[in-house]
C-alpha cells in the first residue's frame, strides 16, 4: 500500500487549510472535499505498478547512468540528444510509460537519445556539489558518446546543460530548456518565499547529514498548489476504471512520491545561489571556475515554459532567452508536469521540441 501522497500528514494540513479558504483560496463544497480523500485512498490501495522495458546503460560512473534509446529504424538525425532531469526526483518523468516516455518518443522519431540518470546523488561523492556532478559525472557521460550532442534540460536539470554547454562548447551543439528557472526573484516569487521560509529547518539537518532529506523538498513543493491537490485527487477518484488518464495519474504521483535526497553541496548552491542570491540571472554564477551567463552559450537555445507552472512561472523560465539576442521560445497551455504527463503534451509540445532539433542539427 502506498504511504503518498508524501509527506501525507503535511498534504492533508495544507488541504484542510485550502478547503476553508485559511490559504487565501477557493472554499470548496464538501463534495469536492470527500472525493480528495477518496481519492487519496484510491491512490494508496491502486494495484497498479509501473512496468516498461529496460534500456541498455551507454555509461556510468558512481550513481549515475546513462540510458540509450536506440533510433526507430533509419536514424534520420546525426546528432544524438541527451535528455537531463531534475536532480530532486528521479528520471523516470521522460520515459514514464510505454506509450509515454519523451526519450522513447524521440528515439521513434529517428534521434539516439540519451537519458542521463543521476541515481541516488547524496550517495555518491562524484555529485557532492554542483562542479563535481557537472564535471565528474555529466560532462563525462556525453564525452563517452564520442561526438557533439544536443540536450535538453528539464527543471533543475536546465541549469546543468546551461553550464555544460558553457564550459564545454565543444560537446555541445544546442540546447533545449524545459521549464528551466533563470530568474530566482520572479514576480511572484512563491517558492522563493517558500524555501526562505523553511531554509532554517533544513540547514541543521544538511550539516549533521550532509544531504537534504526529498521530504523536505515534497513539504515545499506541497504549500504551492494545495488547491491543485484538491482538484487532482478529487478528479481521480471519478475516474472511471479503464480511463487512459488513471495510468499516467499514477505514474506522476509515483513519480512525485518517490524523490531523492540532495547532496547538500547541490541543495546549498539551489538555496544561496539561485533563490537566495539569483546569481544566474545577475550574471555572476561560476561554474568550475567560469562565469556561466545566458550570454555565454554559443549554440542554438529553445526556451520551453508552461503557463500555469507553480515551479517555473513563465518569467522566471524566460529570462534566460530576455538576456540573449536570439533565442527560441515558447510557452505551453499547461502546468509544470503536464509539459510531460499532459494528455496533449505530444501534439502540441514534443512535436514543436523534436522539430526544433532536426532543425538543428550541426
Amino acid at each position: 500500500m502506498r504511504t503518498g501522497p508524501k509527506p501525507l500528514p503535511f498534504q492533508l494540513g495544507m488541504a484542510s487549510l485550502a478547503s476553508a479558504g485559511m490559504a487565501g483560496g477557493a472554499v470548496f463544497e464538501q463534495s469536492t472535499l470527500q472525493n480528495f480523500f477518496k481519492g487519496v485512498q484510491k491512490y494508496q490501495t491502486h494495484p497498479w505498478r509501473r512496468e516498461i522495458e529496460a534500456l541498455p546503460i551507454a555509461w556510468e560512473r558512481g550513481e549515475a547512468r546513462l540510458y540509450h534509446a536506440k533510433a526507430g529504424g533509419m536514424v534520420r538525425h546525426k546528432t544524438p540528444v541527451v535528455l537531463v532531469p531534475s536532480m530532486v526526483n528521479k528520471s523516470d518523468i521522460l520515459d514514464l510509460l510505454p506509450d509515454r516516455s519523451l526519450l522513447r518518443w524521440l528515439a521513434a522519431q529517428g534521434f539516439e537519445a540519451y537519458l542521463f540518470d543521476w541515481g541516488q546523488p547524496a550517495e555518491d561523492a562524484g555529485q557532492a556539489g554542483f562542479d563535481e556532478a557537472l564535471l565528474q559525472r555529466l560532462v563525462p557521460a556525453i564525452e563517452s558518446l564520442e561526438k557533439p550532442v544536443l540536450m535538453l534540460g528539464y527543471c533543475m536539470g536546465g541549469l546543468f546543460t546551461v553550464a555544460a554547454a558553457t564550459l564545454r562548447p565543444d560537446l555541445v551543439k544546442g540546447c533545449l530548456l524545459l521549464a528551466t528557472p533563470w530568474n530566482f526573484h520572479d514576480a511572484a516569487g512563491q517558492l522563493k518565499a517558500r524555501l526562505s521560509l523553511m531554509q532554517p529547518m533544513a540547514v541543521p539537518y544538511m550539516k549533521q547529514y550532509n544531504r537534504l532529506p526529498d521530504s523536505w523538498m515534497q513539504a515545499v513543493f506541497a504549500t504551492l498548489d494545495p488547491e491543485g491537490s484538491i482538484r487532482k485527487f478529487a478528479s481521480f477518484a471519478v475516474m472511471k476504471e479503464g480511463d487512459p488518464r488513471e495510468h499516467v495519474f499514477m505514474a506522476v504521483e509515483d513519480w512525485l512520491n518517490e524523490g531523492v535526497d540532495l547532496p547538500a553541496g547541490i541543495a546549498a548552491t539551489c538555496m544561496e545561489e539561485w533563490y537566495g542570491d539569483n546569481l544566474p540571472m545577475a550574471g555572476e554564477w561560476i561554474v568550475g571556475g567560469k562565469p556561466v551567463t545566458a550570454g555565454a552559450v554559443r549554440v542554438p537555445t529553445f526556451v520551453v515554459a508552461a503557463k500555469d507552472d507553480k515551479i517555473v512561472p513563465v518569467d522566471a523560465a524566460m529570462a534566460f532567452a530576455e538576456q540573449r539576442v536570439k533565442c527560441e521560445r515558447f510557452v505551453a497551455n499547461t502546468g509544470h508536469v503536464g509539459l510531460i504527463a499532459g494528455r496533449n503534451a505530444i501534439e502540441e509540445i514534443w512535436k514543436q521540441m523534436a522539430a526544433w532539433f532536426a532543425a538543428v542539427q550541426p
